[in-house]
């Protein structure tokens, strides 16, 4: 004589709950675009791929964003990243990649893309200035600017950045709406 004995539990709740926490794990909550962390995965993928063309990296912010959150609100500097996200979605081809650092700072990784060809692509952006409605009905203006970067060959995504960061610091210091560059030749600078 045998006997069988069985158990149902159901782990859809604990499944649903896994899923969930790999999507925050990767993506930023507010704008739903990927975080740091999807960044530097995609970033080890795309640096191992060799392209005659290269690759290209575009550190984007926001002009004047603080000012944003000091007069109307941390719901209308939401309202703001999340319109900038949007925007810098439809300004992108598929195999592009667009991630939100933090605070006002996105990061676009062009693969197999010309530095000449990224600074396209930033100045496209930011010469997208957009208006945000304010509760009063105001009317605000915003821009961005942004430092353009060629990927260096077996470089790592700090070296990358940093380089971005520089152009984008340049850029600011020159005005605001603006697009720098930091090329291969200037990555020592």
């Amino acid at each position: 004589m045998r006997y069988f004995g069985a158990i149902e539990r159901d782990i859809t709740a604990q499944r649903n709950q896994t899923e969930r926490l790999l999507h925050l794990a990767h993506r930023d909550v507010l704008t739903g675009l990927p975080n740091r962390g999807a960044l530097e995965e995609e970033f080890s993928h795309v640096s191992t791929i060799a392209s005659a063309r290269g690759h290209a990296l575009v550190l984007l912010d926001l002009d004047e964003f603080k000012q944003v959150n000091d007069t109307y609100g941390h719901l209308a500097g939401d309202e703001l990243l999340r319109m900038f996200a949007a925007l810098l979605l439809s300004n992108l081809r598929r195999d592009d990649f667009v991630a939100r650092l933090g605070g006002d700072e996105f990061i676009i990784l062009l693969p197999d893309t010309r530095l000449d060809e990224a600074q396209g692509v930033a100045q496209q952006i930011v010469d997208a200035s957009f208006e945000l409605e304010i509760k009063n009905n105001d009317q605000v203006e915003f821009g961005a600017s942004a430092g353009v970067t060629a990927l260096l060959p077996g470089e790592d995504l700090n070296s990358a950045l940093a380089r971005a960061d520089n152009a984008l610091y340049s850029a600011k210091s020159g005005g605001k709406g603006m697009v720098k560059i930091k090329s291969k030749k200037m990555a020592n600078a």
